[in-house]
C-alpha cells in the first residue's frame, strides 16, 4: 500500500511538473514499439475544483466519476486511474455543509474516493487550524459552533492534501499540518 501511495504522489508530481514545463524532450526513436508498450502505463486523473460544498452536486459527481473510470479501466485494464480536488473543496458552502463547519464533505468525498487534494483560497477561510481540524476528523471544543456541529458524528479524510508553499507568518517557516498533509 505505501508503495502505491508513493507511485501515486510520484505521479501527480511528475503531472504537476510536467503541466508547468515550457518544453518537453521527446525521447529518442530507438526504442521499439513492443518496449515503449510494456513499459508505459496508462493514467487517469479525475478532478473536479471549486466544490466549495456542493452536496446537492455530489451524486451527480460521483456517478459521472465512476463513468468515467469505468470507461477508462475497461480500455486499460492494468492502467492508474486516481481521482484529484484541485482546492476549494470547503468553504463559502451552502448551508447543508457550512452548518456543520463543511464536516460532511469530507465524508462525501470519502465516499467518492478522491485520492489527492490541493488547498485553495477558502481552505484558509477560517485558518488552516480549522481546516486541519475538520481534515483529521477533531471535534471542536465545546462551545466554539453550534450543538449540531459538537455532535456531528465526523471521520477524517482519506485523501492526501499536497502543498509545497504555505508559510506561518510568525515563524516564515513552511506550515504542514495533520497527519494527512505531506
Amino acid at each position: 500500500m505505501k508503495t502505491r501511495k508513493k507511485l501515486l504522489l510520484l505521479l501527480t508530481s511528475l503531472c504537476l511538473a510536467y503541466s508547468f514545463a515550457p518544453n518537453v524532450v521527446q525521447a529518442e526513436e530507438s526504442i521499439s514499439e513492443q518496449q515503449t508498450k510494456s513499459s508505459m502505463l496508462s493514467v487517469q486523473f479525475l478532478g473536479t475544483n471549486d466544490f466549495h460544498g456542493a452536496l446537492s452536486e455530489a451524486a451527480s459527481l460521483s456517478s459521472n466519476l465512476a463513468q468515467e473510470k469505468n470507461n477508462f479501466i475497461n480500455q486499460f485494464p492494468e492502467g492508474l486511474s486516481m481521482r484529484v480536488q484541485a482546492g476549494d473543496m470547503v468553504g463559502s458552502s451552502p448551508v447543508n455543509s457550512s452548518l456543520l463547519q463543511d464536516e460532511p464533505t469530507i465524508k462525501v468525498m470519502n465516499k467518492m474516493n478522491f485520492d489527492f487534494g490541493t488547498l485553495g483560497n477558502h481552505e484558509f477561510d477560517e485558518g488552516l487550524e480549522e481546516f486541519n481540524r475538520i481534515l483529521t476528523g477533531t471535534a471542536p471544543k465545546k462551545g466554539q459552533f453550534n450543538l449540531e456541529t459538537e455532535n456531528y458524528p465526523r471521520e477524517a479524510s482519506s485523501q492526501q492534501i499536497l502543498i509545497a508553499n504555505v508559510l506561518k507568518k510568525m515563524t516564515r517557516r513552511f506550515h504542514i499540518i495533520g497527519s494527512r498533509m505531506l
